[in-house]
């Protein structure tokens, strides 16, 4: 489980800690952001036994939604008193049918609350990842437009620095070693043979 699911289940145990005495709960499915909520039914009863009271038994009754629970303390005599009220309780997903949705009004008009507000919000959150994708593919777009043109730029940089270097080394003088015996014949001149004189 992780750090988030963690929080939730803590989240909910908290909402549904209740004073010692009660001994009865019942559940209002909220139907806006204001807190208004319609009493719900189950198996043809408005209340149960504190001892059912649990988030699986919240959700596997009336399905994902937002709930708000409410305490009771039935006294022996029959009466009841109110012993206040849980947090609101929100479980995510798509509205579940019952076999009470289609034949009891008030289940019925919360089913359908429930259906409009999260396909609507189904809807925003589709709407929200196709943005989300296009901002991502937009900036890598735009990362890879920078890239290719820091590279362009340092090719051409490197190009030019390169023929910067050859201009230099053909413009630079060359020194040339002479020797000055490459220039004078520095060696005796030799002498003409003497003509032979004839017989």
């Amino acid at each position: 489980m992780n750090a988030s699911a963690r929080r939730e289940r803590h989240e909910l145990i908290d909402a549904l800690a209740h004073p010692a005495d009660v001994t009865h709960w019942r559940c209002r499915g909220l139907v806006d952001e204001r807190g208004r909520g319609v009493l719900l039914t189950w198996n043809g009863a408005r209340e149960w036994s504190i001892e059912t009271l649990s988030q699986d038994a919240i959700r596997d009754r009336w399905g994902p939604g937002r709930y708000v629970i409410e305490f009771l303390t039935v006294r022996a005599d029959g009466s009841r008193e109110r012993r206040g009220r849980s947090a609101p309780i929100a479980f995510l997903g798509p509205p579940i049918a019952t076999a009470e949705t289609f034949t009891d009004p008030v289940a019925y008009a919360v089913y359908v609350t429930r259906r409009s507000d999260y396909e609507r919000a189904a809807g925003d959150a589709y709407v929200r990842r196709v943005l989300e994708h296009e901002a991502m593919l937009a900036k890598t777009e735009l990362e890879r437009h920078r890239l290719n043109l820091a590279h362009a730029l340092e090719r051409e940089r490197l190009a030019f620095a390169e023929r910067i270097a050859r201009i230099e080394a053909r413009s630079r003088p060359v020194p040339i070693e002479i020797k000055l015996s490459d220039l004078l014949d520095l060696q005796p001149p030799r002498k003409a043979p003497n003509p032979q004189k004839p017989n």
